[in-house]
């Protein structure tokens, strides 16, 4: 019901209308929620190309546009996911990165954005075993918890998340301390979620 009634919102919106950037990348976020639930991949195709889009049809002024390229770049990730090509992990990177670039610091969905791309570059550090990714998704993980209130819904996963970035880094370099904090990140993520 979603996905029609944001296909309907966007056939009635003209092409230079100021909202029409937001129609194309909600219903390419409900397509690409849709893929992640059902599998199918003409809806995650779907997703990229309105994604595009979205992206095209804002300028890098306009108050949503890191917002739109934040969520490209997940697209392209959970492409990725699916079918292990490197391109999409590669792009889904180059877009986190412009994202994050073009946020303000007080951006509402800042957080969430750094949190996507040190996701991305810590799955591209498993695929090719890049130092570089690994030192960058800790760096971005670290910001991605520091940005995010302990209250939020997503907290515990980021911290979970950079917890995992630095187990990685521990297990590479056999530093201790980078194995301490992984610890001390799982447990207060832990601590931070409920037993249901």
């Amino acid at each position: 019901e979603e996905i029609r009634a944001e296909r309907d919102a966007l056939a009635l919106t003209p092409g230079e209308h100021p909202h029409r950037a937001a129609r194309l990348s909600n219903l390419g976020n409900a397509l690409r929620t849709r893929c992640e639930r059902t599998g199918h991949p003409a809806d995650l195709t779907e997703a990229i190309r309105l994604g595009g889009e979205a992206v095209a049809a804002a300028t890098p002024e306009h108050p949503d546009w890191a917002l739109y390229l934040s969520n490209l770049g997940r697209a392209f990730y959970i492409r990725f996911e699916r079918t292990g090509q490197l391109g999409d992990l590669d792009e889904a990177i180059r877009l986190g990165r412009q994202a994050v670039a073009a946020a303000p610091l007080e951006h509402r969905e800042r957080a969430g954005m750094l949190s996507n791309l040190g996701g991305a570059l810590l799955a591209r550090f498993e695929r090719i075993g890049q130092q570089g990714d690994l030192k960058q998704a800790i760096r971005i993980g670290r910001q991605a918890v520091a940005a995010t209130p302990c209250e939020h819904p997503f907290w515990a996963a980021r911290l979970s998340n950079l917890g995992c970035a630095l187990r990685r880094q521990s297990e590479r370099t056999g530093e201790l301390t980078d194995l301490d904090q992984a610890v001390a990140c799982g447990r207060e993520a832990l601590a931070a979620t409920p037993p249901e």
